[in-house]
């Protein structure tokens, strides 16, 4: 007996407002995400985690930065990002600052 195959279910088109607006929050989702990493950081009192949220705070800023060009934002939400990034920034850098004691 051969094999059917099962009939292939079409989704429907997905508008570009709705494919815009998810990857807007895609990108404030990660920014807020390289945020909380680098809070975390920054007040880790173990220097492995405290690498550890660093390395993911990166990741997930450039990941925000290149995601960032293949949507359109509006003027209110190229200020909001251009605030986050900037209060990342400083979180990073208040990060690479800090000493970290080592354990006894």
């Amino acid at each position: 007996m051969r094999y059917k195959r099962p009939a292939v279910a079409t989704t429907p088109a997905v508008s570009f407002e709705s494919f815009n607006r998810a990857g807007i929050n895609f990108v404030f989702t990660e920014l807020e995400v390289a945020i909380t990493f680098c809070r975390e950081s920054l007040f880790a009192r173990d220097s492995f985690k405290a690498g550890r949220a660093m390395e993911n705070a990166r990741r997930a800023f450039h990941v925000a930065l290149k995601r960032r060009k293949e949507f359109v934002f509006n003027e209110g939400e190229k200020k909001d990002l251009a605030e986050r990034a900037a209060q990342l920034k400083t979180l990073i850098r208040e990060v690479a600052r800090r000493k970290i004691p080592e354990k006894e």
